[in-house]
């Protein structure tokens, strides 16, 4: 790491006429200021610097400075270190262009760093032709700060807070959009947290499968709380499942038919059409499958384009109800449905009746594991769009948000009806 000495005697320090310069960041997990300082110290090969702070030597004309800042040492310097984190985040997550995956990720390691360093110099100003001089020293400060990393969880940032590396001394990030890494994924899946100790085994058993499968995906999500197991969750029948996807494939089909440029339907065209699609499934009273909410839209002479195009997305709830009865298997929320696919598959049945003859319901643990994996599904879309970015790994927005709204009218989340039924992430 270069030739490092202790701060000189006060006697024989010399002011030098400049302020100090910024290098470099570090973010570190570690909250002990003690072992961070003794790590520092045990990399440069100066045994007797761990009980200050700032640490201060030389390399040559060039005084260096590390100082420590601790969430530890109480509220001020926490909020210190959170403004360092923010502003590192912010700078990353607008950056235009490059791997969305890697920098949501970056942004969330990031934000689970406990410590601060700040690497700085000085330098004599009445000294000439230091330019190299100040050049070496970054680079040796550069080298310095990735070696003591390769020994604790964290994050460099240096070239004027333009670049980020990690502790082998890839780029992970820069102001380009560029990255030395084919992805990004510093989090280790840990199996049964200790938070979980008063659930039920089925509860910790669906959190753990759920999360080592994100984790696999490279999807980060953090700890959230973990829905009914089997021994208390309630799920809608065989009944109202046929019931409400007969009530939202009416009600998808009116949008789509007011909404299509090529088709062009007057509201009475468009309710013409549902009528003669209900009568081929002998439903009547569209009240029957429709909510409160679904029918006040469709008798609504005068609806605006932007009602219309939400009702619209009502497909993807019809794909959810379709799953758990048994009529498409699961596919990662990548993408719209195959909205042609789903409308034929309820083709083959003459009504309610016949239906529910025919299908079978997924069983409780299934539904229960989907309705827990997309909830952390739409927790990471959610976190990404508050950052301004998409994803993870492609998530598509609108479609997980719908297949949550589902998903937990199926369990019986809050137990409310479908019109009321609750998202939260």
């Amino acid at each position: 790491m270069g030739t490092f000495k202790n701060k000189k005697k006060k006697s024989e320090e010399k002011e030098l006429k400049t302020l100090n310069k910024i290098l470099s960041l570090a973010f570190v997990k570690e909250e002990n200021m003690k072992h961070i300082a003794e790590c520092f110290c045990d990399v440069i090969g100066v045994t007797n610097l761990a009980e200050q702070n700032p640490l201060v030597f030389y390399n040559g004309k060039i005084q260096l400075s590390v100082t420590i800042y601790s969430s530890k040492m109480g509220e001020e310097f926490e909020k210190f270190i959170s403004s360092h984190k923010n502003a590192a985040s912010g700078q990353f997550a607008h950056v235009n262009g490059g791997d969305e995956d890697i920098k949501i990720n970056l942004l969330h390691h990031i934000q689970r760093m406990k410590s601060l360093l700040i690497f700085e110099m000085k330098v004599d100003t009445t000294k000439k032709e230091l330019d190299k001089d100040i050049e070496m020293a970054k680079e040796e400060m550069k080298n310095l700060a990735l070696a003591f990393l390769n020994q604790m969880d964290g994050l460099f940032i240096c070239d004027n807070a333009q670049t980020v590396y990690n502790a082998e001394g890839k780029m992970v990030f820069n102001i380009e959009g560029k990255s030395e890494l084919p992805f990004y994924f510093p989090f280790q899946y840990q199996d049964n947290p200790k938070f979980l100790e008063k659930c039920t085994n089925s509860q910790i058993n669906r959190r753990n499968r759920n999360m080592k499968e994100l984790f696999d995906k490279h999807i980060y999500v953090c700890e959230l709380p973990v829905n009914h197991g089997e021994e208390t969750a309630k799920i809608r029948t065989k009944e109202e499942v046929v019931k409400r996807a007969f009530g939202l494939l009416l009600i998808s089909l009116y949008s789509e038919s007011l909404l299509n440029p090529e088709v062009g339907n007057t509201v009475e065209e468009a309710r013409e059409f549902i009528e003669e699609v209900s009568a081929n499934y002998g439903i009547k009273n569209f009240n029957e499958v429709m909510t409160p909410q679904e029918y006040a839209y469709y008798i609504d002479d005068y609806s605006d384009e932007k009602t219309r195009i939400s009702y619209s997305w009502r497909y993807e709830n019809l794909y959810i109800m379709e799953w758990a009865l048994g009529l498409v298997e699961w596919e990662f929320p990548d993408h719209i449905c195959d909205v042609p696919k789903i409308v034929r598959n309820l083709k083959k049945f003459e009504s309610i009746e016949d239906m529910q003859r025919q299908c079978k319901m997924r069983s409780m643990t299934e539904i229960l594991d989907k309705a827990d994996l997309v909830y952390r599904l739409d927790w990471a879309a959610v976190d990404a769009r508050v950052h301004g970015l998409t994803g993870p790994a492609d998530i598509e927005h609108g479609v997980i948000m719908e297949w949550h709204r589902a998903l937990n009218w199926l369990i019986c989340f809050g137990n409310e009806d479908w019109d009321h039924v609750d998202i939260p992430t």
